[in-house]
């Protein structure tokens, strides 16, 4: 993976990365304009919200069962952050999951949130990850990331303080 850009961007006036242009202008869907992948890109590159950090924060907290309430919580997050406008841009590459470092102690590192962001689970260092969220693994045990937000041809990874760098793959 090569370094592509850094983000230290401003977050968007009301938290959700979806919902506003670095233009300041409305979103391109309420213009009546497709969402483009330039848009989409200085989207994935904001600064994230703290709602949106706390809320990922405590994922490390949830074991491979866990209560609907905390999953709803979960994609609410996510959907807050992000909005239909980035998530699902015809053409670009689409979210496959979260992936981030596990305090479990013992033989865990990394601990993941699948693509539909239903499942929660916790892996032994010698366990393999789902294929497309294998390549964060390291980024994520080295725990210089809060996670890393994995899409189809790159990731982000954000900071304890939700500053992004996206790394192409």
């Amino acid at each position: 993976m090569r370094q592509m850009m850094f983000g230290n961007q401003r977050q968007a006036n009301d938290g959700r990365l979806g919902q506003l242009t670095t233009t300041g202008r409305k979103p391109a869907q309420a213009r009546g304009q497709r969402v483009n992948q330039v848009e989409v890109r200085r989207a994935l590159q904001r600064r994230r919200s703290p709602a949106y950090m706390q809320a990922l924060a405590h994922m490390d907290q949830l074991g491979n069962v866990q209560d609907p309430r905390q999953l709803q919580q979960l994609q609410a997050a996510v959907q807050a952050e992000f909005g239909q406008d980035v998530l699902q841009v015809p053409g670009f590459p689409q979210l496959q999951g979260l992936v981030g470092p596990c305090y479990l102690g013992g033989t865990y590192d990394v601990h993941t949130l699948d693509l539909a962001l239903n499942i929660v689970q916790h892996f032994h260092a010698d366990e393999a990850l789902p294929a497309p969220l294998q390549k964060a693994r390291t980024l994520a045990a080295c725990r210089s990331y809060a996670f890393i937000e994995v899409y189809t041809d790159f990731c982000c990874c954000v900071d304890e303080g939700g500053t992004v760098t996206i790394l192409e793959d």
